[in-house]
């Protein structure tokens, strides 16, 4: 993404706080905060070579009509779909059920002010939260932490081979936090039971487990890393850039590249490119910074933090969702 299209998600992100106690239908929400947002992101709304609205899509025995269609050259590469009111869990499943019949890969959801983004074919089931790859807050708090999501949106890179990874990497990331997080009970009993039949000692209680396994899990192996020059790091699964050294010896991150680790504790967080760099997002924000600082990691701003650790205290459940 240029420093064009991030001054203007920035510019976008004024509008949306200029906005943001307005209550209006859906048409207006069209007009002056979603085509503003298509803009922004490189998609001009009254170019037809790139979006187009009201595209025609069958839905059972009637004919109903996605709000806009992304197209990338001769590919439809996502659909967009409107909303007036706040978006809420499986508000995307419209979105989504319009993409699978259109066979088109990505779907999006947004009303101006938030913005849910789905993979068609990364869920099998009705429910839209199954496909949800990441979801974004637009307004100033928190535009720096969502260009880190938002420039996979761009055109000629919602498309590519490294946006795709991407979106894999994300998508299985959340996958398993849920699945970790529904069946933490039962995995807990497993290794307790396990432990129970390895260990000489015999049998131990559940609770001890879970937090032992929180101390080992959750404490940060620390190393020096000496650089000497711009250097690209690559995520191990799908070898797409994740993170640039600039030259200062730190590299920049977005909370994207984090992903949550809850064993090592509620707020613990680990980078997906070295997961031996942790933070804990249920320390004070300046413990926060500081632990960056040590890690070699820095963020894109002065004024990227704060939108950084609420987007990752909010994934943590530390913040209630607004």
């Amino acid at each position: 993404m240029n420093e064009d299209t991030h001054n203007a998600l920035a510019a976008y992100a004024r509008i949306v706080d200029r906005y943001r106690d307005r209550r209006e239908n859906e048409r207006w929400v069209k007009r002056f905060l979603i085509e503003p947002l298509l803009d922004a992101l490189g998609w001009n709304p009254h170019n037809p070579d790139l979006v187009i609205d009201e595209y025609p899509v069958q839905r059972g025995s009637s004919l109903g009509s996605a709000d806009y269609v992304l197209q990338s050259g001769r590919d439809k590469v996502s659909v967009v779909e409107a909303k007036a009111e706040e978006l809420r869990a499986g508000g995307g499943a419209q979105a989504l059920s319009d993409a699978r019949t259109l066979r088109i890969p990505w779907a999006v959801v947004t009303n101006g002010k938030e913005l849910r983004f789905y993979g068609a074919d990364l869920g099998t089931s009705d429910d839209a939260d199954e496909a949800l790859i990441f979801d974004a807050l637009l307004d100033p708090e928190h535009i720096q932490d969502a260009v880190g999501f938002l420039r996979y949106l761009a055109p000629g890179m919602i498309d590519s081979p490294e946006a795709h990874d991407r979106f894999e990497a994300w998508h299985q990331r959340r996958a398993l936090r849920g699945f970790l997080e529904k069946n933490k009970d039962a995995l807990i009993g497993e290794v307790a039971k396990w432990i129970g039949e390895e260990w000489t000692k015999g049998e131990v209680d559940r609770d001890l487990v879970s937090s032992i396994l929180g101390e080992l899990f959750g404490a940060p192996k620390e190393a020096m890393i000496i650089k000497t020059g711009p250097v690209v790091t690559k995520c191990p699964k799908c070898g797409a850039d994740l993170q640039e050294d600039d030259g200062t010896g730190k590299s920049t991150v977005t909370a994207g590249d984090f992903r949550h680790a809850p064993q090592g504790g509620r707020g613990v967080f680990e980078l997906i490119s070295d997961p031996s760099k942790r933070i804990d997002v249920s320390l004070p924000g300046p413990k926060v910074e500081a632990k960056l600082a040590e890690l070699g990691l820095k963020l894109s701003g002065s004024g990227a933090f704060g939108g950084f650790y609420y987007n990752l205290r909010r994934e943590a459940g530390l913040i209630r969702r607004r």
